[in-house]
């Protein structure tokens, strides 16, 4: 396994409701949804994206492209074609669906006007701890 393809599957847990969605996305989708996908993560949302009616199939394509956007500022290389194919086929994209996406995915040009912030993967910077032990003394007084 290379190393970008044990990149992309680091966290195989994510994916599980994506791989429910996918086998229903068509090819004919996949365009559409990688250009709405990009506007809404440089901060530029389409009005179309808010009145999808496939709004599941939409969401599953934003995600996997959310997940190459954050993880090619990473690696700071491009895409293995061949990896790429697999972590899809491993999504249970149709085959036609993996070769578009995959095409769309491993070109540089689309990663530019992503904000720095989302190319980044997120993680712990810090961490303070804060112990707070509160004693509480009650009286209770039984009248006879």
């Amino acid at each position: 396994m290379s190393q970008q393809l044990e990149l992309l599957t680091e966290n195989s847990h994510q994916w599980i409701t994506v791989s429910f969605v996918t086998p229903e996305i068509q090819k004919k989708e996949i365009k559409p949804f990688v250009i709405l996908a990009l506007k809404e993560l440089e901060g530029k949302p389409d009005a179309r994206t808010s009145s999808l009616v496939n709004a599941d199939k939409f969401a599953a394509v934003r995600e996997v492209v959310r997940h190459f956007a954050r993880l090619r500022s990473a690696t700071k290389e491009a895409w293995g074609q061949d990896d790429v194919l697999n972590f899809l086929e491993g999504l249970r994209f149709s085959p036609e669906c993996v070769t578009e996406l995959a095409s769309l995915l491993c070109v540089d040009k689309i990663y530019e006007n992503i904000p720095t912030h989302l190319r980044m993967k997120p993680g712990l910077a810090s961490m303070q701890w804060k112990i707070d032990i509160s004693l509480r003394y009650t009286l209770f007084i039984s009248l006879k």
